[in-house]
């Protein structure tokens, strides 16, 4: 994963090269390979890329990136999946020389050629954003699916934005860390522990919304509408749904580094496993979890692992210890997150990342509904619905009790794994109120 920042203003010199080189390092743990500063000849837009290579691994893919000397100027995080047949086009229809092997280079051909109507063509996991010199404008966008994240602000006329919500407070330190108390509320509702996607914990951030692009202009939102890049197919038979599923996985397949793949015992990790091995003689890496001696899950991997011929790691872990690592994910996140399937996912990574840099994961089946409680949508909508009927003195009273609604976990002695998971919970709020109080992020 990549890191991005910059800074758009009407004015010169809204921040300095300082700054964010220093927004660089708060995303230190995103870019092990180039880190880079690119300022306009204006001095009014500022980038800043932390980047994790993937496809191109030479510095000539560095961002940020730019060509026609300058006219078009790119930072992006994410993979572009369809890269190559978008490059092909863009040689036999517009003649464009390529200096580059790297998908970002044929994103911002695209947007040249394209305008917005690149993101009709484009596939998929993205969030980027692109100066247009001659049009003096910024245009920004995020995937289909929300999968890549962007974050904004804006403060006297200055537009902020970033993959991170400590590196927009790195930017700009004095930006308000004022709550938003209906998010902290849908929070604290069971089951509910993190902020949902197109929301964010504090009232002056925003999140660009999944499937949006935005323009800006001046340090202003000029524009910002929903595209959709979801076209309907028609498969004739379940053997075609299984095909179809197998070559999108391949055209995923990094060229140009080492990968691997999470393996419990579900179909949508055993299916990737098995499309992974397709095709091909090499080694396939597979991490698997293990939770104490009476894991029925790793049980069961070993099996699947064994039918698919892939060679599986085993990663030990204790329940307890695996929390310790939940307030660092806070403080990259920025925000109050528990979510134990990725407090999981976090411990596997520090595994695999020392040879490995891509991952694929089952992940997003069961999300795509809530994961396994799906009626909290439900919730959400009717909390809404009613707030607008109740009066101010019953909200104020709502909003005590939320900030308070697990401090008696505070005072008891627990030993369960279930009160532990929700004395973290707690910190996470604890965490989010300490950091509004604090000059500096």
């Amino acid at each position: 994963m990549c890191g991005i920042s910059g800074v758009m203003s009407a004015q010169r010199g809204a921040v300095d090269k300082d700054v964010l080189e220093r927004a660089n390092t708060t995303m230190k743990h995103r870019w092990p390979d180039a880190s880079r500063v690119w300022v306009s000849e204006s001095k009014k837009i500022w980038f800043s890329h932390a980047r994790l290579s993937i496809v191109d691994v030479d510095h000539r893919s560095d961002q940020p990136f730019s060509i026609d000397n300058g006219d078009f100027v790119i930072v992006f995080n994410g993979e572009i999946y369809n890269y190559q047949l978008l490059k092909d086009t863009l040689i036999h229809q517009y003649n464009v020389v390529f200096t580059t092997t790297s998908d970002t280079e044929v994103l911002l051909y695209m947007y040249k050629h394209f305008g917005k109507d690149c993101l009709q063509q484009i596939e998929w996991m993205f969030a980027f954003c692109i100066y247009d010199r001659k049009a003096d404008l910024l245009f920004i966008a995020r995937d289909f699916v929300g999968q890549k994240p962007f974050v904004y602000s804006l403060v006297d006329n200055v537009f902020y934005f970033a993959s991170e919500i400590p590196v927009l407070f790195s930017l700009c330190p004095h930006l308000s860390k004022d709550i938003n108390m209906d998010i902290l509320q849908l929070y604290c509702i069971d089951n509910l522990f993190h902020v949902p996607n197109n929301f964010c914990i504090f009232k002056h951030i925003h999140k660009l919304d999944h499937a949006t692009y935005m323009v800006v202009k001046d340090g202003n939102i000029i524009e910002q509408a929903r595209y959709t890049t979801l076209h309907k197919k028609t498969l004739s038979s379940s053997e075609d749904e299984v095909t179809f599923l197998y070559n999108k996985l391949e055209e995923m397949k990094p060229r140009d580094v080492e990968f691997a793949s999470f393996l419990s015992w579900g179909i949508d990790s055993s299916f990737i496993c098995s499309g992974l091995k397709r095709h091909t003689d090499k080694k396939t890496d597979a991490y698997t979890l293990k939770i104490g001696p009476q894991d029925k899950d790793f049980e069961r991997s070993i099996f699947v692992s064994e039918k698919l011929g892939v060679e599986q790691h085993i990663v030990d872990v204790d329940g307890f210890d695996m929390l310790a690592s939940v307030n660092e994910s806070i403080k990259i996140l920025g925000e109050p997150y528990f979510h134990i399937t990725s407090v999981f996912a976090d411990n596997i990574l520090q595994h695999v990342k020392k040879d490995h840099k891509v991952m694929f994961t089952g992940a997003g089946g069961d999300e795509c509904y809530y994961g396994y409680n799906n009626k909290m949508f439900l919730c959400m909508d009717a909390y809404f619905r009613i707030k607008k009927c109740l009066p101010t003195f019953v909200i104020d009273f709502f909003n005590a009790v939320t900030k308070k609604k697990y401090a008696t976990l505070l005072y008891a002695e627990r030993d369960s794994f279930k009160e532990k998971y929700l004395l973290y919970h707690w910190d996470n709020i604890k965490y989010l109120f300490k950091k509004k109080e604090q000059q500096a992020w």
